[in-house]
C-alpha cells in the first residue's frame, strides 16, 4: 500500500520570461540556455521520484509482516494497528507549520533533514524488531512519518521548479507510478524475505537499505540544483493561514470531510490486508503480498489516464459520488463474501476495485479543491485537507483495531469491521452528493466544467447573478 499522495501549490518566484533559452547561465559554468527545455529535467524526474521511494517502500512493512510482529512482540489489532496511527499523528499538526520550515530553511536542507529524520526512524524500527522492544517500533514509526510526509511536499516543490504546463502533469504522474512501485515492491518482496530469513530485523534493516538510497538520490538533486538552478528560489504555497480559514467556502468543508471518511475508509482496510487475505481466504503471507499488487498497479496506470479524462471532460462533482460509492459496495461486497478454507482469490476482484477507487479519488480530489477554493486561500485549503487526510489515517486504525481486538474471534470480526468502513465510505459519498447539490446550486455547477471550460472567459448571465447573490 502507499501512503496517500502530499499534495501542494507552488509558484515561481521569478518572471518566467527569464526563462527563455539563451538568456542567462542558470548559475552553472558554461552552460548556456535553460536545462529545463533539455534531458536533464527527466533525469530530474527520476532522481525526485527516487527520492520519496524508500518511505513508499518503508510505509507498508508493518503490512506485509503483520502476522510475524504479532506473534514476536505478541501483540494484538489495536497495538499492531498503533503503528500506522503514530506514523499520521504528526502529520495532522505538521500542514500548519510544515510550509513555513521549508520556507525558512529552503528545500535543499529540507530534502537532508526529512532524509536523516526517515533514516532515523527506520533505524528505530529496525533495532526494534531485532531486540524484540514493542516501544522502539512505535517511537522509530513516528520519527518516520515525521519526515517521510514533509519530504514529499519538497519533491513535489523540486519537480515543480522544473517542469510547467502540460509536462508537469505528465512529471508528477511519472512520480506518482515510481511511488506505487515502492509500495509494490514491499508487499511483494517483504513476506519472501521473511520467509527466506526468518528475521523481522534482517527484512527492516533491507527496508533501512532503501532509504539510505533515496538519501544518495538527494543529493544527487541538491547537486543538479546548486549546478543548473543556482539562482532559483522555491516558494512553499501550502502554509495555513489561520485568518484565510473563514474565507474557505462551505463545499470546501463537505469535500475535507469526505476526504476524511474516504482516506479512513480506504487505507484502514488495506493496513491489515494481508493477514485479513491469509485468514479469511486461507492463502500464505507470499501470494497475499502477491496480490496487494494489484490495487496500486491499477491506480498507477489509471490515474494518468483518468487525471487527462477528467481535465478534459469535467463532471468531477459526480465521478466523486460514483467513486465513494464503488468503495462504500466493495466493503459490503467483502462483508458478504464467504471465508474458504481450500484457498480462494475471491478477493481479486475487490482488489482491482480498491484500485479504480484510488484512481478515481487521486484524480479527482485536487482538481476539486483547486476549483473549489480562491487562489488567495488555495495553500490554506491544500494544507487543511492534508491534515484532514491524517487525521481519517490516524483515527481508521484504531477504530480497525479495536473491532479486531479478539483474536479467537476474529474472522467473525471481519465483515463486521468491512460493514463499518462501508457505512463510512457511505457517508463519505452523502458529503459528496452535498458537494454536488452545493455546487450545482450555488457555484454555476464549476465542478461540472472541463478544464477547457474553466480557462476560457464565460459571459456573465442574470442567473449567474442571482446564484452569487444568494452565496
Amino acid at each position: 500500500m502507499s501512503k496517500p499522495p502530499s499534495f501542494a501549490a507552488f509558484e515561481l518566484t521569478e518572471d518566467d520570461n527569464s526563462f527563455n533559452p539563451g538568456n542567462r547561465s542558470n548559475g552553472s559554468k558554461g552552460y548556456i540556455g535553460n536545462p529545463r527545455d533539455t534531458y536533464l529535467r527527466w533525469i530530474v524526474v527520476l532522481l525526485a521520484s527516487f527520492l520519496v521511494f524508500g518511505n513508499d517502500y518503508c510505509y507498508d512493512l508493518p503490512q506485509a509482516l503483520e502476522v510475524p510482529l504479532q506473534e514476536k512482540f505478541n501483540i494484538n489489532e489495536v497495538k499492531y494497528n498503533l503503528l500506522y496511527t503514530v506514523y499520521s499523528l504528526p502529520n495532522i499538526i505538521l500542514p500548519f507549520v510544515g510550509g513555513y520550515i521549508l520556507d525558512y530553511f529552503g528545500v535543499k536542507v529540507g530534502i537532508i533533514l526529512y532524509n536523516l529524520l526517515i533514516i532515523t526512524g527506520q533505524s528505530l524500527f529496525t533495532l526494534g524488531c531485532y531486540s524484540g522492544n514493542y516501544n522502539l517500533l512505535i517511537v522509530g514509526r513516528s520519527v518516520f512519518g515525521t519526515g517521510a510526509e514533509s519530504l514529499n511536499v519538497a519533491q513535489s516543490m523540486i519537480v515543480t521548479m522544473w517542469f510547467r504546463g502540460k509536462e508537469l502533469s505528465t512529471a508528477l504522474g511519472i512520480s506518482l507510478c515510481i511511488c506505487r512501485l515502492g509500495s509494490s515492491l514491499n508487499n511483494y518482496l517483504s513476506p519472501l524475505f521473511f520467509e527466506k530469513f526468518h528475521s523481522l530485523g534482517h527484512v527492516s534493516f533491507i527496508g533501512l537499505f532503501f532509504v539510505v538510497i533515496s538519501l544518495l538520490c538527494g543529493f544527487g538533486l541538491i547537486h543538479m540544483d546548486e549546478k543548473y538552478l543556482k539562482d532559483e528560489t522555491y516558494t512553499c504555497e501550502e502554509k495555513i493561514e489561520i485568518k484565510d480559514i473563514k474565507k474557505l467556502k462551505k463545499n470546501f468543508w463537505l469535500l475535507y470531510s469526505n476526504a476524511i471518511l474516504c482516506f479512513m475508509s480506504f487505507f484502514s482496510f488495506l493496513n491489515i490486508s494481508n493477514k485479513y487475505i491469509q485468514k479469511r481466504f486461507n492463502l500464505s503471507s507470499t501470494v497475499a503480498g502477491g496480490l496487494l499488487i494489484i490495487p496500486y498497479s491499477v491506480a498507477g496506470v489509471l490515474t494518468p489516464i483518468l487525471s487527462i479524462f477528467v481535465d478534459k471532460k469535467g463532471k468531477k462533482a459526480t465521478l466523486l459520488i460514483l467513486t465513494c460509492f464503488i468503495l462504500s459496495y466493495n466493503h459490503f461486497s467483502l462483508a458478504a463474501i464467504p471465508d474458504s478454507n481450500d484457498g480462494s482469490y475471491a478477493i481479486v476482484l475487490p482488489l482491482i476495485l480498491f484500485g479504480v477507487f484510488f484512481a478515481f479519488y487521486t484524480a479527482l480530489l485536487i482538481p476539486c479543491i483547486s476549483i473549489i477554493a480562491d487562489e488567495k486561500v488555495l495553500g490554506t485549503a491544500m494544507g487543511i485537507i492534508y491534515s484532514g487526510q491524517n487525521t481519517g489515517l490516524a483515527i481508521g486504525p484504531l477504530i480497525v483495531g479495536g473491532i479486531l481486538s479478539d483474536e479467537s474471534k476474529l474472522l467473525s470480526s471481519y465483515p463486521e469491521m468491512s460493514t463499518v468502513l462501508g457505512m463510512t465510505s457511505f457517508i463519505a459519498a452523502c458529503f459528496a452528493i452535498a458537494n454536488w447539490y452545493y455546487d450545482k446550486r450555488f457555484n454555476n455547477s464549476q465542478l461540472q466544467k472541463s478544464m477547457k471550460e474553466l480557462e476560457s472567459p464565460a459571459k456573465i448571465t442574470s442567473s449567474e447573478v442571482e446564484v452569487v447573490g444568494q452565496v
